[in-house]
């Protein structure tokens, strides 16, 4: 069976890639909700250095039939891999190196769209009160950095994946042990804080 890029709307949609916490692994493709002939889910992606991107499965056993990106960032169908040329350059990414986004694929206008809702926020080193969460700056895809100061004996600190609201009591955040991972536990739980080694000053760049 041939390729084709006839597209139309499938019963399911799965985004799978690098780019997502799915990796490259069909059996772990995140399922989007369907209303109409519009799929969207909100997730955590990854774009920068060394990564490929997303695209969009109709199954989670398999890597084929997928949409993929036809070069100007419309949906593209191909039942196998046979119609396309350079897979990486077919996939889909995102602008910013790690947030919090809504993606949407319409299948009436046949594109995918990306809305940031939020980039990773520092939560810690003074003191854990809500309303005290610092945000860094993205200088580049994928490396924030922030200027701050850190004091060695409050515990450490996490990178929470947005600003926790007011009414929050759990929240996900970087995983420092395994850092393609987001983790979501109580706020001030203990385990997997970031903690500075060999401590020497209060003022820190951190990146």
């Amino acid at each position: 069976e041939k390729a084709t890029k006839t597209v139309s709307s499938p019963e399911n949609l799965f985004i799978v890639g690098d780019g997502c916490e799915a990796g490259w692994d069909s059996s772990k493709a995140i399922i989007m909700d369907k209303s109409g002939n519009t799929f969207t889910k909100e997730l955590y992606l990854r774009n920068g250095e060394g990564i490929e991107g997303i695209k969009f499965l109709t199954t989670n056993s398999n890597m084929y039939p997928a949409y993929v990106n036809d070069g100007n960032g419309n949906l593209a169908y191909y039942s196998n891999d046979l119609g396309v040329s350079n897979p990486v350059d077919q996939n889909f990414n995102v602008k910013s190196g790690f947030g919090y986004y809504k993606v949407t694929v319409d299948f009436d206008t046949n594109k995918v769209s990306f809305e940031l809702l939020s980039t990773p926020w520092l939560v810690g080193m003074k003191n854990w009160d809500k309303g005290q969460e610092l945000k860094p700056v993205e200088e580049k895809p994928g490396v924030f950095s922030i200027k701050t100061e850190i004091w060695n004996d409050n515990g450490g600190m996490k990178f929470v994946i947005r600003k926790p609201s007011e009414l929050e009591s759990k929240i996900d955040y970087l995983n420092p042990y395994q850092l393609s991972a987001v983790s979501t536990y109580p706020i001030d739980f203990a385990s997997n804080r970031w903690k500075v080694v060999n401590y020497e000053s209060t003022n820190y760049i951190l990146s």
